[in-house]
């Protein structure tokens, strides 16, 4: 069953403990879970990368409040359109921190990904797919996998 997706990228003001981020994930679980909002928050180096899926007005609302969070700026919208199934089911916010790239990386991974975007992509769902690949670790995509499952 379609579900609407948004994918955004942005660069964080000031450099945030791993226990701040666990507060903003354990905020965001407890608000999605209440609006059946799910997806996943990646971050590498300073920037976040997110997945929101759910109902298209009800992440749309959630975007806005994101993009006047003072913590972060530089917010890109990389996809906002409806996808074949939720990728993060199961997951209200899950957070994965990836502690392997060098900022140099980093950086030549967002510009990749910045290129995709703008690429007209006939299957939104590979460029999710794509986009979460760059920044995953290995382990972090092979649990991935096993924890998602079609709903």
């Amino acid at each position: 069953m379609p579900v609407f997706s948004l994918v955004y990228l942005s660069r964080a003001r000031i450099e945030c403990t791993p226990q701040q981020l666990q507060d903003i994930v354990k905020s965001s679980q407890q608000s999605n879970q209440k609006s059946n909002i799910t997806g996943m928050l990646l971050v590498s180096d300073g920037y976040f990368f997110q997945l929101l899926e759910g109902d298209e007005d009800t992440v749309r609302k959630l975007f806005k409040v994101i993009t006047e969070d003072k913590r972060h700026d530089e917010v890109r919208l990389l996809l906002a359109d409806n996808v074949s199934k939720r990728y993060c089911p199961n997951w209200s916010m899950t957070l994965l921190i990836n502690h392997e790239l060098k900022p140099v990386q980093t950086k030549d991974k967002i510009d990749s990904l910045l290129a995709l975007s703008n690429q007209n992509y006939l299957h939104k769902d590979q460029l999710i797919s794509d986009l979460f690949c760059r920044f995953m670790t290995v382990r972090q995509l092979e649990e991935f996998r096993e924890n998602t499952q079609t709903v």
